[in-house]
C-alpha cells in the first residue's frame, strides 16, 4: 500500500516529503485492492500497477512516505477497512503493533539482508528490472531501509510482543508456508 502511494505521488509529480500532498492523495482514494484468486492487485484510475510496485526505486519510496504522521494515519485506517471486508492476510511493518493489533494471529517474517537482497535480486532478474542494480546495491538499500523504518517516531518496524518470530533465511517459501498453515491450524482449534 505504501509502496502504491509512493507510485501514485510520483506519477503526480508529489514528492515523498510532501507530508500534506501525500495525505491527500491517500484522501482521494485513487488507489484501490482488487483481492481473487490470482492474487492481490493495487489499481490507480483502474490500471494494474502491481507489477510497478516491485522495483527498489518503490521499496524506497514506501519507506519515505510511511515516515510522516498523517499519511501513516490514513494509511492505517484504509489497512483496517481493507482487513474489515473480508478475510485478509497483511503483510507490512506494522501490521502486528498498529494496524491489526488484534489479529488473530501475528508472525514476524525476517531473514537477514544478505538473504533478502538475493532474493529481491533473483526476482528483479527473473522480471528483467534489474536494470543493472548490484547484489551489493540491492543489500544497501535494504539496511538502510530497516535502519530508517526502525528508528521513524510513529509506527517503527519492531516485532509485536505477541508475534511469533520466524527467521526465514534457511527456508524455502514452501517450508515457510507450510509452517504458518500449522500455526493457524493451532489458533482456529
Amino acid at each position: 500500500m505504501y509502496r502504491s502511494l509512493a507510485w501514485l505521488a510520483a506519477q503526480r509529480g508529489v514528492s515523498w516529503e510532501n507530508a500534506g500532498g501525500l495525505a491527500a492523495l491517500v484522501g482521494e482514494d485513487a488507489l484501490q485492492i482488487v483481492s481473487s484468486n490470482q492474487g492481490t492487485r493495487i489499481f490507480a484510475a483502474e490500471q494494474d500497477i502491481t507489477p510497478e510496485l516491485h522495483t527498489s526505486a518503490m521499496g524506497e519510496g514506501a519507506s519515505q512516505v510511511a515516515q510522516h504522521p498523517e499519511v501513516r494515519q490514513q494509511m492505517v485506517a484504509w489497512q483496517q477497512r481493507f482487513a474489515a471486508s473480508q478475510d485478509a492476510v497483511l503483510d507490512g511493518r506494522d501490521i502486528g503493533t498498529q494496524v491489526l493489533p488484534q489479529a488473530t494471529l501475528k508472525l514476524y517474517l525476517s531473514a537477514s539482508a544478505r538473504v533478502r537482497a538475493t532474493r529481491r535480486y533473483q526476482e528483479l532478474q527473473e522480471n528483467g528490472r534489474l536494470f543493472g542494480l548490484t547484489l551489493e546495491e540491492i543489500e544497501a538499500d535494504i539496511t538502510l531501509r530497516d535502519q530508517r523504518d526502525m528508528n521513524r517516531e510513529v509506527g517503527p518496524l519492531k516485532q509485536a510482543e505477541d508475534a511469533i518470530f520466524i527467521d526465514t533465511s534457511e527456508l524455502t517459501i514452501e517450508e515457510v508456508i507450510d509452517l504458518v498453515r500449522g500455526l493457524l491450524k493451532g489458533k482456529e482449534r
